[in-house]
């Protein structure tokens, strides 16, 4: 089984967004086995936090929801880093035509003993300035995407402002 985790942090507006940038970057110290972007130059966190604060200027969308923060936790039958960033990659594609975002793997560590990565998504669509919808059909329908490039059924987990605070969804 997959867990997609949907982390949702509305209290710290623009600096979580910052800090998520920075964190796919360098988490505790460890660099990503593979990290990947799409409309942003992802090699830099301070320019990728930029490029996704400028769209949101442009549209006038500063405050609120800064980003969406997936964190996507493979099963063991994903088997090598290559496997994973390819899964990684499919999973963050998903939002290819409209959102910025910034992909990144980690490996198999003390905190996880299973591949996983985290998909920080602009809120704010570059293509139309709209906010992205989150609500249940639109995360049901992305696990059902990933369930298909997985080959997994996946279980939603809700992250909220406390990691530890989380809920649980089919």
């Amino acid at each position: 089984m997959v867990i997609v985790k949907i982390k949702r942090d509305i209290s710290g507006e623009n600096r979580y967004l910052k800090k998520a940038v920075r964190y796919v970057h360098d988490k505790k110290g460890v660099p990503p086995i593979y990290l990947s972007g799409n409309g942003v130059d992802y090699t830099s966190a301070k320019r990728a936090f930029e490029q996704m604060y400028a769209v949101k200027q442009y549209f006038g969308k500063t405050s609120g929801n800064p980003l969406v923060h997936f964190m996507i936790c493979f099963d063991k039958s994903v088997t090598t880093a290559d496997m994973a960033a390819r899964l990684s990659w499919s999973a963050a594609a998903y939002f290819m035509h409209d959102y910025q975002y910034i992909v990144c793997t980690h490996g198999r560590d003390h905190d996880f003993n299973h591949y996983h990565c985290h998909i920080v998504l602009n809120s704010v669509s570059f293509k139309d300035g709209k906010m992205i919808h989150t609500g249940k059909p639109e995360l049901k329908e992305y696990c059902t995407y990933i369930s298909r490039i997985t080959g997994q059924t996946t279980k939603l987990k809700f992250c909220t402002n406390d990691e530890n605070s989380q809920r649980s969804e089919k």
